[in-house]
């Protein structure tokens, strides 16, 4: 799967199936039933307010990848920034550079206007 795939993916869920971000930006989750737990390993839901998580992963070939989400409020509305980051060395690389890039990415966006001209 390329990134483009990735992202096409992430945007039809965030469109159609919202409701996953519930899960996928939880820091920590446990089944009482089967008494496991696990953490995030998607770095950015503890360092960074409002990350709605996604997927994290790695390979050999591909390296340590990240589809995560971000919603950014501009005059009274709400886009969410998608993320796919592929082919990090280490996953301290993947979080790190995911986390500058997102930072960027709502920064221009709060200074942009994005309408059309009139």
């Amino acid at each position: 799967m390329c990134a483009l795939d990735m992202f096409r993916l992430c945007a039809y869920l965030l469109k159609n199936q919202g409701q996953i971000t519930a899960i996928t930006a939880r820091q920590y989750a446990s089944m009482k039933t089967l008494k496991y737990s696990t953490s995030n390993t998607n770095t950015l839901v503890y360092n960074l307010s409002g990350v709605n998580g996604l997927k994290t992963g790695s390979t050999n070939r591909a390296g340590y990848c990240i589809a995560v989400s971000l919603p950014v409020t501009r005059g009274g509305e709400t886009h969410n920034i998608v993320l796919v980051l592929l082919g990090a060395e280490t996953p301290e690389l993947r979080g790190q550079a995911a986390e500058i890039l997102l930072r960027w990415a709502q920064d221009y966006y709060a200074g942009h206007d994005f309408r059309p001209a009139a």
